[in-house]
């Protein structure tokens, strides 16, 4: 099953674990309404949406119509929890900044003055 989450932050890891064959000791942790919670990177999906339509036609369907009952859940949640969701202007730029983080070297000095690897 996939949630619909929003990254809120990046926390150390209990323990180390592989992302593509490359070693990783972080966890994000996802908001979705106005529930958080701790998740491995290896557990996650950042595929776009629009995979969807790659799909042979006889599967968009499906796939579509369980895109969407996610996104009204997701709707559904955030106005029971009275939340607001982030505007596409925030999540062009949360993902600005996740792109950079990933290909950026990560240095000691770096480490040392950013208290959270999204900036937050």
């Amino acid at each position: 099953m996939y949630r619909i989450c929003e990254i809120v932050d990046l926390v150390d890891a209990p323990k180390v674990y592989k992302v593509d064959e490359q070693n990783f000791n972080q966890n994000f942790i996802l908001k979705h309404g106005s529930s958080s919670k701790e998740w491995p990177m290896d557990r996650t999906s950042n595929s776009p949406f629009e995979t969807v339509r790659s799909q042979p036609p006889s599967l968009w369907m499906d796939v579509y119509s369980r895109v969407q009952g996610e996104f009204e859940w997701l709707i559904k949640s955030a106005e029971h929890d009275k939340v607001k969701l982030p505007m596409k202007k925030e999540l062009n730029k949360k993902t600005d900044e996740m792109t950079k983080l990933s290909t950026a070297i990560i240095t000691e000095v770096r480490l040392s003055h950013s208290p959270s690897p999204l900036g937050l």
